[in-house]
């Protein structure tokens, strides 16, 4: 489904006198809900340079589009082993160790402030932490991650195709927005309800469940010791 076509769909659930049948406002309603489902879903991955390495650096700021890091290898070396920043801050600290990997790493993705949007895409502080420290700078970090879609906004062409898998992009760029003028808009939480649900059920959810079951879950080799 293209933009245009989305829009068209959303404005014709409200009146054309209301608030919500700005066109603006749609198109931002329908950002905000492609931008969360896709970045919660964690559907969206791409091959990703993070590097390079800075000699005694630990630690490495995201792109404000990443979601989630799913590999990474450090100058072309075998897959390092993901693992909870919990278990990295225990190899650090010498009570662990790791299997069939070169490294480790743990990424970290913080949210925002109290009070603030708690969407994946608005978090700060979006971080890659390396075990063990790198010592030589300048090595390509090549890393599999999950990734939010390009940006919504005034200068989108109307031919945009929504990057939402073609069954579940009326839940999610249609029903969502819809459910976002009623609330928004009208201030209609009860008219927005059933909206708002076939959006996170049938559109976040669903979209979730098939990103999920592509990656597959391997043996974790990181064993903490005592």
């Amino acid at each position: 489904m293209d933009l245009q076509t989305a829009e068209a769909l959303v404005a014709a659930q409200f009146d054309t006198t209301s608030a919500a049948s700005d066109a603006t406002a749609i198109r931002g309603w329908i950002h905000a809900c492609v931008q969360d489902a896709v970045g919660r879903a964690k559907s969206r991955k791409v091959r990703r340079e993070l590097g390079p390495t800075v000699a005694d650096q630990w630690e490495y700021a995201l792109p404000v589009d990443v979601v989630d890091v799913r590999m990474l290898r450090v100058d072309g070396s075998r897959p390092w082993r993901r693992c909870s920043t919990e278990q990295l801050w225990e190899l650090q600290a010498g009570n662990g160790w790791l299997t069939r990997a070169p490294g480790a790493f743990a990424p970290s993705f913080e949210e925002v402030a109290e009070g603030g949007d708690e969407s994946p895409q608005d978090g700060d502080s979006a971080t890659l932490a390396l075990w063990p420290t790198p010592t030589v700078a300048g090595l390509a970090m090549d890393a599999l991650c999950a990734v939010l879609p390009p940006a919504i906004d005034s200068e989108t062409a109307d031919t945009y195709v929504l990057p939402v898998p073609e069954d579940l992009v009326r839940r999610i760029a249609v029903d969502g927005p819809i459910g976002m003028g009623f609330r928004e808009a009208l201030g209609r939480g009860d008219l927005a309800q059933q909206y708002e649900v076939r959006f996170e059920e049938a559109g976040v959810q669903e979209l979730s469940r098939r990103a999920n079951s592509r990656i597959g879950h391997g043996p974790v080799q990181l064993r903490p010791g005592g």
